[in-house]
């Protein structure tokens, strides 16, 4: 049996709202700014950074001795991340985004659990959310994101 929209939504909410990460969830347009806040650097030297799917704007010290970066998501991305290397460690951080999708499959006005049922029946061209011509995890992701666009994480129990 599937798990419900709610489910689904409950176990990804752990995993973003645990970012350091802020907003914890952007949509991917190219445009709109993140902010990773790291509270502890090994070796408290400031580290090298590869960005993937991301443009830089600035990563330095706050007042208060924590590095943040700030950054764009490239529109439509699906997988950016960030990789932190310093002290001889390399460090990994998703960064929650995605392309902004319409899954109000119903035309209801609310993303709810039949259009969670909609995107699971079919397989037509409206409910593959990558475009990759399948309906898949990736899919699914893109459908609880756009979804926790509207439902934040601190209203899902």
């Amino acid at each position: 049996m599937r798990s419900s929209l709610r489910e689904v939504a409950a176990r990804l909410c752990r995993h973003v709202s645990s970012s350091p990460q802020r907003p914890h969830l952007v949509v991917a347009d190219g445009k709109r700014r993140v902010q990773f806040i790291f509270e502890k650097i090994p070796g408290g030297v400031k580290p090298d950074i590869v960005l993937s799917d991301l443009r830089l704007e600035r990563f330095a010290r706050n007042a208060q001795g924590q590095w943040v970066l700030s950054a764009v998501v490239h529109e439509g991305a699906l997988e950016a991340r960030i990789f932190l290397y310093t002290a001889g460690q390399i460090q990994s951080f998703p960064v929650w985004s995605t392309p902004h999708r319409n899954v109000d499959f119903d035309g209801d006005g609310t993303v709810g659990e039949a259009d969670w049922a909609a995107l699971h029946k079919n397989a037509a061209s409206l409910y593959d959310l990558n475009g990759d011509g399948r309906i898949t995890a990736e899919d699914e992701t893109i459908f609880v994101l756009n979804y926790l666009l509207e439902n934040p994480c601190h209203q899902i129990d």
